[in-house]
């Protein structure tokens, strides 16, 4: 979940975290791109692209695409160059860009569709973000955003420690200016900005028994989320080392339980210029 404004980043920007964006994108990638697609688009924009994981993803499953990935942290898009490098996609596929969408970019206005995947959350006027976003397409051109909605997470059995911490990282990243919520308003977003033919998609992630195996690389994936927030509220004294230690041992108590159930639903929505 890539930066998207000069504020402080929840999850910061250590290469771990680096790391961690690209394994995130192998587990979430099927359930984002079920509802996304980009056959017919020939120019697409990523805002807050990150360390390119959307963009790999993107320029893999579509070999007609082109790929400009906009973000504002320059540690970002180096190592973006550097994952892309390795996956050894043709460099003529891609653009990489350190700047603002505020701001004034040296990219012309007519993209195809433009993307955004955990962007917004971390965003504290995400309508002028996207007043911004929508200058840059052209008429007819799609604008695909992917969110968090936060309050949905539930775990089976029910949790304190895993729960109270989740609350506590939902807040600070709110004391951030950013809002774990912002799921639930994209449709109103784009309504507001302007875009017509809108459309919203809540996509539940429910994981029982019955899908054991898709259970545990959740559970895995969703402590790996948890911890890169972590790292960041012990730097700022908002929870200690034990407190993280005490979740730990709680996830992996839940990935040993046979009847351990995951819920969480995040929302997708596009919009046309």
């Amino acid at each position: 979940m890539s930066k998207s404004s000069e504020q402080e980043y929840l999850h910061g920007f250590s290469e771990e975290e680096q790391k961690r964006l690209l394994a995130q994108n192998q587990v979430l990638s099927p359930d984002i791109y079920a509802w996304l697609d980009f056959g017919r688009c020939k120019n697409l924009l990523e805002i807050g692209c990150g360390v390119g994981a959307q963009m790999i993803a993107i320029l893999k499953k579509y070999p007609n695409i082109k790929v400009t990935g906009l973000d504002l942290n320059e540690k970002q898009i180096t190592k973006a160059q550097e994952f892309l490098s390795h996956e050894q996609i043709d460099p003529s596929r891609y653009k990489l860009l350190a700047g603002n969408i505020l701001g004034t970019l040296p990219l012309d206005k007519n993209f195809d569709d433009i993307l955004l995947v955990w962007v917004l959350e971390h965003v504290k006027d995400p309508f002028t973000l996207l007043q911004s976003a929508h200058t840059y397409l052209r008429k007819g051109g799609k604008i695909h955003l992917t969110e968090v909605y936060n309050r949905s997470f539930d775990l089976y059995p029910k949790n304190v420690v895993v729960q109270n911490f989740w609350n506590k990282m939902d807040e600070f990243q709110n004391d951030l200016g950013g809002n774990g919520q912002i799921g639930l308003s994209l449709g109103n977003l784009l309504y507001d900005v302007g875009f017509v033919k809108i459309k919203t998609h809540s996509h539940p992630l429910f994981f029982d028994k019955t899908k054991s195996q898709r259970r545990a690389s959740f559970l895995k994936y969703w402590t790996s989320l948890m911890e890169s927030s972590a790292i960041t509220m012990m730097k700022k004294g908002l929870i200690s080392p034990s407190d993280w230690e005490d979740v730990k041992e709680n996830m992996l108590s839940l990935q040993k339980n046979e009847d351990a159930i995951f819920y969480y639903s995040w929302v997708q929505a596009c919009g046309e210029k």
